[in-house]
């Protein structure tokens, strides 16, 4: 068993997004506990500029996909140059060419993340991919582990290993209320409920929008901030206005940059999602200790207790998502001891710490384990 491990991180993704800020905790968190991490990404993608950055070394390999034969060729390459004990794959495209270059090569143990809770494909490629040639699985929930295990993954092959939040970015947070409220146009005393996310089918932000009118029936003053942006926007956007919500009530905020300064300025923080591997800003809401009222998707439960350190409504219900709402809005005290107790569940159970130590401890594992 090496004291030092040698691990090369592969991750196919053009932006930066959860997945790979958690990537980034993890390699640097490695580098600080004397082991070594070196990553294949795509040039001139955020994650390789953010990692070079870092000072980690970075291997910009084109990768067109997860039937790429010249990337796969070039990722085989590096695996023999390299000869890292563990190649540990991020995406799905990720999944299918490190594999296939760690088994060409004999290089290397083969680890895989797993973010999300949809279902593995029953097809003989998704047989062959997810049954095959992966040394571990890392699941970031027990509900993406079950639904490994219904797609056929032995459940010993699969570890959970929860994502963090960095708290750094998100502990001590300024308030900017007084510079945010003015440029949303949002009243000082009107009470403020947000959302953040890629505006996607998962995140269920058309039922965050519908849930507005009935909030809005017993907290009239209420304004509502959606920051975020994607494939839904437009329709969203229409939405809005066929319930009648003008800019002065529903704030579409696109991508901002000072997500940690925005959860401060909420007084309740809304998850709206109908599939949620984890939920990572779930986790940096609590962080900020922001009230949060979510839905039972995926493996949100697994951080909020109801009533304890958040609420919890059935996904994909407009009215019980906003019953939610308004509860937190009309109780305060009961807001104030849930916040506090979700930044204790973060202090406990989400921190890059932990992250990055339960992570080398299936590292260590697999290591000792003869394949």
């Amino acid at each position: 068993m090496p004291d030092s491990i040698r691990t090369l991180h592969i991750n196919t993704e053009h932006t930066f997004r959860g997945g790979e800020r958690q990537v980034m905790l993890l390699m640097q968190g490695l580098t600080e506990r004397g082991h070594e991490a070196s990553l294949i990404a795509q040039p001139g993608g955020e994650l390789a500029r953010r990692a070079e950055q870092a000072g980690i070394a970075v291997h910009k390999i084109r990768m067109r996909g997860e039937a790429d034969p010249i990337a796969l060729a070039l990722i085989c390459a590096k695996l023999r140059r390299l000869d890292c004990h563990i190649v540990h794959m991020h995406t799905a495209h990720a999944h299918t060419l490190g594999v296939a270059a760690s088994l060409l090569t004999g290089r290397g143990r083969r680890i895989v993340s797993r973010r999300v809770v949809s279902k593995v494909g029953d097809s003989l490629a998704s047989r062959l991919k997810y049954r095959r040639g992966v040394t571990r699985y890392i699941a970031i929930s027990e509900a993406v582990k079950h639904v490994l295990a219904e797609g056929g993954v032995a459940p010993e092959r699969v570890s959970v290993v929860n994502s963090c939040v960095d708290l750094r970015r998100f502990g001590n947070v300024p308030d900017k209320s007084g510079e945010l409220r003015p440029e949303f146009g949002i009243p000082q005393r009107a009470p403020v409920v947000g959302a953040v996310g890629a505006l996607c089918p998962p995140k269920g932000f058309s039922h965050f929008v519908g849930a507005i009118p009935f909030v809005t029936e017993d907290v009239p003053a209420a304004r509502f901030v959606l920051v975020g942006d994607g494939e839904l926007r437009a329709e969203l956007e229409k939405m809005a206005v066929a319930l009648g919500l003008g800019r002065d009530r529903l704030i579409f905020a696109g991508w901002r940059r000072e997500v940690p300064e925005l959860l401060n300025l909420f007084d309740v923080f809304v998850s709206s999602s109908v599939m949620e591997g984890l939920g990572t800003s779930v986790i940096e809401a609590l962080a900020v200790k922001t009230p949060v009222v979510v839905t039972d998707a995926g493996g949100i439960p697994e951080i909020v207790e109801d009533g304890v350190n958040g609420l919890v409504v059935p996904a994909a219900d407009d009215r019980a998502l906003a019953n939610g709402i308004t509860r937190a809005l009309n109780n305060r005290g009961l807001c104030a001891r849930m916040a506090e107790a979700g930044y204790r569940t973060v202090l406990e159970r989400f921190t890059p710490e932990r992250m990055v130590e339960r992570t080398i401890s299936v590292y260590r594992d697999v290591l000792n384990d003869v394949e």
